[in-house]
């Protein structure tokens, strides 16, 4: 199956002109059912990327390879509302109001240890690239490092030597990247209070802002997953049930660590290594050097935001 979905990726990342558009239904791909979310047109084929509703694993799949079947959001929600994903978008409900941290801000886990999301926001600086050499160094007994990067369109633009590197350090086993779409443009302006600002800009388009960055993952080869995270981890109840309404599960943080927030069992830790936020890199470095002990024994790890995800709500 990988090698079919290898050939499909490297299809359509030859052809420039895709078009992705929302699908609500089944798809019937082999011995799955999966949850379409997309369809995505080429040229060449149309493929549907659709989500495993056991193990929240995304995948990009050929119309010639599956049978789709059209139904509403309510009729997937009830054929699947005890497995994973349907739980999973109903738990990060439980804040959609508030102005931050809306969605999961942390998760429980089987023993002690985090989870680790870097964002990558849009930046003329040189990415902290050192911090992923850091990571790999520190904790030698994980192999492959769990990491969720979440990905803004135009970083991957600015910055395409560094994703590109990104991708080789996954494809050669030494990280797990989950990867979060964190809009295409990242919009922001530091004249304006949070009320106003990010994807709360009048006249911002939502949908052109989640489409926009996972066709620019798709041209680069990346299955876009169910996991979004807001740009400053801002919204409002139209913005939040316009994302859920997409398939994708928002994502917050209850440790962001550049603004002095402690860490616990279970934390969605947030620091970016987009060259605006080093302390924050420091410090969870800082923090692996201290736990180094019981990273070497397996008493202490980091844990992979999917899989940590699939099994809170099992």
């Amino acid at each position: 199956m990988r090698r079919v979905l290898l050939l499909i990726l490297i299809g359509i990342s030859l052809c420039f002109a895709i078009e992705i558009k929302p699908v609500k239904g089944l798809l019937y791909f082999g011995a799955d059912t999966l949850v379409a979310l997309r369809t995505v047109d080429s040229a060449q084929d149309r493929c549907y990327l659709a989500v495993n509703p056991h193990t929240l694993h995304t995948s990009l799949v050929s119309s010639k390879l599956c049978s789709f079947v059209n139904c509403s959001s309510d009729s997937i929600a009830e054929v699947f509302a005890s497995l994973p994903y349907q739980r999973l978008i109903a738990d990060a409900d439980i804040n959609p109001d508030s102005l931050q941290d809306a969605g999961l801000t942390h998760l429980p886990v089987s023993g002690h240890g985090v989870i680790l999301t870097i964002d990558m926001c849009p930046s003329h600086r040189p990415p902290d690239m050192w911090f992923f050499d850091s990571l790999l160094s520190i904790d030698r007994r994980q192999r492959p490092v769990p990491v969720a990067i979440s990905l803004s369109g135009l970083w991957m633009e600015e910055h395409r030597p560094e994703l590109m590197r990104l991708i080789e350090m996954q494809k050669n086993g030494l990280l797990d990247i989950t990867w979060i779409n964190h809009t295409d443009r990242h919009p922001y302006d530091k004249t304006k209070c949070f009320s106003s600002n990010f994807m709360l800009e009048p006249g911002d388009n939502m949908r052109q802002e989640v489409f926009g960055l996972e066709r620019r993952m798709i041209l680069a080869g990346l299955v876009p997953t169910v996991f979004f995270r807001f740009p400053g981890l801002v919204s409002d109840h139209r913005i939040f049930t316009g994302v859920e309404s997409l398939g994708l599960v928002p994502v917050g943080s209850n440790a962001w660590l550049a603004k002095g927030q402690k860490i616990s069992d279970g934390a969605i830790v947030l620091v970016h290594a987009n060259g605006n936020e080093p302390t924050g890199l420091k410090d969870f470095l800082a923090l692996l050097r201290s736990r180094r002990e019981e990273i070497a024994s397996g008493t202490w790890m980091l844990y992979g935001l999917t899989e940590s995800a699939a099994a809170a709500v099992r």
